[in-house]
């Protein structure tokens, strides 16, 4: 119906709209207050150790891996120094085996290339901060600007005796054969770290992929722990503030609705059936006898004597009816969308008859009654204050003339009408 519908939203019975709780073997998600902040303090600060340390071994390799790339450039600068001093070699044996001066442009060729690369192998050593190699490697610097690329050249002018005579001068100092093993320990020396350094790459990217895995399973847990605390709060929270609602609306005794929340849905009903034409009634009812109750058994009988009449009351009601409890022994009753203009009447009737029955108290049986005034929408008015006012002022006919019947507002008139005998 209308009325539960809106009651759901506006009283919020149901609950809160949050997730509902689920119980959890985890024990972090059960604790509290110093224990929880404790353990998401330690788990916070290993989560930034272990980020921490992947970034350090992410960087750790970034450096292992330049200073691999270094290496690996002054291993192929030495082979490629190597291939210099080999290309001259060959040139001269060609030389002084054939006489041809084409062997000399090679060998020319393979100094020239030599020098270049030794140039190269120095600057990279220079880079790398190689001092040690770089210093021994200076002792070889003066091939670049000795003779020997000269005299290559003036060789080329010459016959193949005086070449010869000249290569056994040569020959003597052997400048190419003093490089070659030197070159030959710096390429191990150099090769070894590069393999070492490549190692050392792949168990810090090891380390590193671990941590970065710890530190994001440390992390989520964090994030589940702290989402879950605070969901339990918000849900707590949201839970209070439907109690207040719930409280701020309704009547403590007896659990229906109370006057701000009936003034409230009258003004949501008549505007409904303004809009589609449709009558409304209030039904203000004030029980007889009860004052009785109150002074001679006690409040406590009094209140199990309204809990009992608004049991009865409720029995009596549509689905769409709204029945509230303003305050003493005071109710109102909302009816909406009735066609037939004696329905109000025969809902006050049965409301009368369920009090025919004494009421069963511990200490006594006693009898009570209920005089009823009804205001009808739009003949008694369009507002809930006037409808509520005329219904009001027919209640209080109906106690003037002895109570337990029911009186209508007329506008200006009051329309009596006895609950057993329906004639004006």
């Amino acid at each position: 119906m209308a009325y539960k519908k809106w009651l759901v939203l506006n009283s919020g019975e149901r609950g809160s709209p949050l997730p509902r709780r689920h119980p959890f073997s985890f024990l972090p998600w059960r604790w509290a207050g110093g224990a929880l902040a404790w353990f998401l303090v330690i788990l916070t600060s290993i989560t930034v150790l272990s980020y921490g340390g992947a970034l350090f071994e992410i960087f750790s390799y970034l450096h292992a891996e330049s200073k691999s790339r270094m290496d690996e450039r002054i291993v192929a600068a030495i082979d490629r120094i190597h291939s210099d001093i080999t290309e001259s070699g060959l040139g001269k044996n060609g030389y002084l085996l054939s006489g041809q001066t084409a062997y000399l442009v090679s060998y020319t060729t393979g100094i020239e290339k030599m020098v270049q690369d030794i140039g190269d192998l120095r600057r990279l050593l220079s880079r790398g901060k190689s001092t040690d190699t770089l210093a021994r490697l200076n002792q070889f610097a003066n091939i670049g600007s000795s003779d020997l690329v000269q005299s290559s050249r003036r060789m080329q002018q010459r016959g193949l005796m005086e070449t010869r005579a000249h290569f056994r001068k040569l020959q003597e100092r052997s400048p190419l054969e003093e490089i070659t093993p030197y070159m030959e320990n710096i390429r191990i020396v150099y090769l070894k770290a590069h393999e070492e350094m490549e190692k050392a790459s792949r168990k810090r990217l090891r380390r590193a992929s671990t941590l970065f895995g710890l530190s994001f399973i440390l992390f989520a847990s964090f994030l589940g722990v702290a989402s879950k605390r605070i969901l339990e709060d918000i849900s707590k929270v949201n839970e209070l503030v439907t109690s207040l609602h719930h409280d701020a609306h309704h009547d403590p005794l007896t659990g229906l609705p109370n006057r701000a929340f009936v003034m409230e849905w009258i003004g949501y009903a008549l505007s409904n059936c303004s809009r589609e034409k449709k009558r409304l009634a209030i039904l203000y009812i004030d029980l007889d006898r009860f004052k009785e109750i109150n002074d001679l058994l006690g409040h406590d009988s009094g209140d199990l004597a309204l809990i009992e009449v608004s049991k009865r009351f409720g029995s009596q009601l549509r689905g769409s009816d709204v029945l509230s409890r303003l305050g003493g022994d005071e109710f109102v009753l909302l009816m909406s969308g009735f066609t037939d203009p004696e329905a109000p009447f025969l809902l006050g009737e049965r409301l009368i008859k369920s009090l025919d029955d004494p009421i069963i108290l511990p200490n006594a049986t006693p009898c009570l009654g209920a005089s009823i005034g009804i205001s009808v929408f739009p003949e008694d008015g369009e507002t809930p204050e006037s409808l509520m006012k005329e219904a009001d002022k027919a209640m209080y006919c109906s106690k003037e003339l002895g109570g337990n019947r029911i009186c209508f507002s007329m506008g200006a008139q009051i329309l009596r009408r006895d609950s057993f005998s329906p004639s004006a």
